[in-house]
């Protein structure tokens, strides 16, 4: 499998369907945002632009988020200790070939897999899309995405202590 250290993305392939600068307030542990308009889901997906908080863990914190269906977006945190904010941008794409999400669990382990549909694993047109992880703490929460080949993406994380959930969107692209 390649390692894809950069590619173009021309932006008149993306389109930006809204842009989102909202909360998770306490004691909620998610919150559902209806979208301005019905997205198609096999071309939309969700690129996270940040999040913080005034929690003391980055359980409190990190939001990782997911389409729930074609009206509604989800952001979900690990804690409802404190408030967490973030800004997100729902975006579709014609060059999609395939969209997938998959969100992947380490609970007492430092990875674990998720089992999608076939991609072309051996071009430069798959990409692998964080909606990021939610955890207690930095070791626990942050972790990567990988293509482990055409139909297994992984999670890693540093640490195998406690539990983190990954979410991941799987963009493969007309060449």
């Amino acid at each position: 499998m390649p390692i894809l250290t950069s590619q173009l993305f021309p932006i008149g392939d993306i389109k930006i369907l809204q842009y989102i600068d909202s909360s998770i307030v306490t004691p909620s542990a998610s919150t559902a945002i209806t979208l301005a308009a019905t997205a198609d889901l096999t071309k939309t997906f969700i690129i996270m632009l940040g999040f913080q908080g005034n929690g003391s863990s980055l359980g409190e914190i990190a939001v990782r988020a997911e389409l729930t269906d074609a009206n509604t977006a989800t952001f979900t945190r690990q804690d409802n200790a404190s408030s967490s904010f973030f800004q997100a941008l729902i975006v579709s794409s014609d060059r999609l070939v395939s969209l997938q999400y998959r969100s992947i669990i380490t609970s007492g382990v430092i990875s674990n897999t998720a089992t999608i549909s076939a991609v072309d694993a051996t071009a430069y047109n798959v990409f692998l899309i964080p909606s990021n992880s939610t955890g207690s703490s930095s070791p626990i929460a942050l972790a990567k995405a990988v293509l482990t080949n055409s139909t297994t993406v992984t999670a890693l994380r540093n640490s195998a202590t406690g539990a983190s959930t990954t979410g991941v969107f799987i963009l493969e692209l007309r060449k």
